[in-house]
């Protein structure tokens, strides 16, 4: 049971982190620059995992949307 509390406020401080991080990036981007944003969610993909792919994938939809 302890596991599974833990497990869930991990998850719950995490969505506040993000809720935080997206409310200040808002509040701090001018109203009419910001238009769509993109979230693509990779089970198990890290920073450095997509660093090393659009290193060695320049061309690819992933390294451009990367690095628009």
């Amino acid at each position: 049971m302890s596991r599974s509390v833990s497990f869930v406020k991990r998850g719950a401080i995490g969505i506040a982190l993000i809720g935080l991080v997206s409310l200040t990036l808002l509040a701090t981007a001018p109203a009419n620059r910001i238009k769509h944003v993109v979230l693509i969610s990779i089970d198990g993909m890290h920073a450095l995992d997509l660093a090393n792919y659009v290193k060695s994938h320049p061309q690819s939809a992933l390294a451009v949307l990367s690095k628009g």
